[in-house]
């Protein structure tokens, strides 16, 4: 899990100030493209979720109360842009379940692995990626997604059992 910013670099953001929501970016830009590319799949996908994620940042930080943490209030942007972009490809009749698309060098286990991440519940998969792989607390979760902890635990426990299962075969 990454670190919260400081409120100075949010106020400061807030206020209009474009090197201050520029550092935002950086600090944020990896974390955030990881998660849609997990959720999504695809390459081009996550980069152009990246984008539009924190263009619908800029245009709205100002709503931003500090009622809960930056990075819930950062990945609940993030979740509703990897799900505008999969209910897109549903429209679209497209295969969800390619794992082909993931870039980069990756071992035989690491290509099984996301390849069985990929093919879990879109539900599953986020809370999943969220927990183990980016190492948010549940408890964040729950506020990202709108649901209980324990829910959050169970498509957890739901997820580990499937993947056990998948992996084993």
């Amino acid at each position: 899990m990454i670190p919260e910013p400081s409120k100075d670099l949010i106020q400061q953001s807030k206020n209009g100030d474009l090197q201050s929501f520029k550092n935002l970016y950086r600090h944020y830009e990896k974390t955030i493209y990881g998660f849609c590319l997990r959720m999504l799949n695809n390459q081009q996908d996550a980069e152009d979720a990246v984008q539009t994620i924190f263009l619908k940042l800029f245009r709205n930080i100002a709503g931003f109360n500090y009622q809960a943490r930056f990075t819930t209030y950062l990945f609940t942007i993030a979740r509703n842009a990897c799900y505008d972009i999969l209910n897109q490809r549903k429209n679209m009749n497209e295969d969800l379940d390619k794992a082909d698309h993931i870039s980069g060098n990756t071992t035989n286990l690491d290509h099984d692995i996301s390849g069985a991440i990929s093919k879990l519940p879109e539900r599953t998969r986020e809370c999943f990626i969220m927990f183990a792989i980016e190492g948010y607390p549940q408890e964040q979760i729950a506020k990202i997604m709108s649901i209980k902890t324990g829910t959050v635990k169970a498509l957890i426990f739901q997820a580990r059992q499937k993947l056990r299962t998948w992996l084993s075969e």
